[in-house]
């Protein structure tokens, strides 16, 4: 009886430090208050995420003819895309690429399926980035809440997404992390652009329908995915944003009509501690102030890298507006106030 009672006891022991052992794994409580945030998260955040929708014509082969010269005209075909609410007064933003095609009418649907035409659409190459004009009925819509300019964003941070999956399914939404910071990717344009400073992720995503809105535990809007990799599935990247450019670049529509950007008139490299000053354009602002090889390293006291490059701080700016750019020069540190200019897109 002795030895059946030690049995008890050792097989008792045995299965409460296992519980005890799943609990430190899965943080007990944590994961069923993780499971609450997500459920919190978007039904705060689905009603900010609208669709873009594009008709045209379009004429398409039906593979199962045999005969190859059988083609059917169809008289429309919708694309959709999604799009973020940024200002109740009737301002919405998406991906440059989504509405490339100046040739569309693009309309926008609510998360209550009323449907808006697009008036306007203003466009910057620089940061892929789209912002769509239309009239809302009433002004109590539903804004997109976005992180300061000065938020740190961590490796393996919990991030959501809201999309339109395959175009059809609105409001999915995705769960993962931010797998790595500071990448950068070239553009296939005739621009020769490249986006710096931007987030991976493995947040489940497909090909097809672009702007999807990365979001933190606290509903706040940290980027937009702009690019999947051409190889390898499941590894995305997002741009970077924050509040201080969504209201430098709403501000800037509202006062003059049209878009406007800060430009300093530089041609520079982003490094992983600093920007190197490659060209100094004729007649720029700063013009007799930097030099070429000058070494920028911060802006207003904000340290300038790849992870957060110059073009991330300059646009939360607006033009005319005076900052201090420090720089290194034959190793001496010099601050410089420097009026920024405009140019418009």
């Amino acid at each position: 009886m002795f030895c059946i009672n030690i049995v008890l006891i050792v097989v008792f022991l045995v299965f409460s430090l296992k519980e005890k052992e799943n609990n430190m794994f899965l943080g007990g409580g944590e994961i069923d208050t993780l499971q609450q945030k997500v459920i919190d998260w978007f039904s705060k955040t689905s009603n900010v995420v609208v669709q873009v929708v594009a008709e045209e014509k379009t004429t398409y082969y039906q593979e199962w003819y045999s005969n190859q010269n059988n083609f059917l005209e169809k008289s429309s075909i919708q694309k959709k895309w999604s799009a973020i609410i940024v200002s109740n007064k009737g301002y919405i933003i998406t991906n440059n690429h989504v509405v490339d095609d100046v040739n569309l009418k693009y309309s926008i649907i609510t998360n209550n399926w009323n449907i808006y035409w697009v008036n306007n659409v203003r466009k910057d190459d620089f940061l892929d980035l789209a912002i769509i004009s239309v009239n809302f009925e009433n002004k109590n819509k539903t804004e997109a809440k976005f992180v300061d300019i000065d938020s740190d964003i961590n490796i393996g941070q919990f991030v959501f997404a809201i999309w339109n999956s395959l175009s059809e399914y609105i409001n999915t939404i995705s769960f993962g992390i931010i797998s790595w910071k500071w990448r950068k990717i070239d553009v296939e344009n005739s621009k020769n652009i490249y986006y710096a400073g931007l987030y991976q992720t493995d947040v489940a995503l497909n090909p097809g329908n672009s702007w999807w809105p990365l979001i933190n535990l606290s509903w706040e809007v940290i980027g937009m995915i702009t690019a999947i990799s051409r190889w390898w599935n499941n590894i995305w990247f997002a741009l970077p944003l924050n509040r201080n450019i969504i209201k430098a670049t709403i501000d800037s529509i509202e006062e003059n009509n049209t878009l406007l950007r800060p430009y300093l008139g530089l041609a520079y490299t982003d490094t992983k501690t600093w920007a190197i000053v490659d060209t100094v354009f004729s007649w720029s602002p700063v013009q007799w102030q930097i030099l070429t090889k000058d070494i920028i390293l911060e802006i207003d006291k904000r340290k300038v890298s790849i992870e957060k490059p110059l073009l991330y701080y300059l646009y939360s700016y607006k033009p005319l507006d005076t900052v201090i750019v420090t720089i290194l020069r034959d190793s001496k540190i010099l601050s410089i106030p420097i009026v920024l200019w405009q140019k418009t897109l």
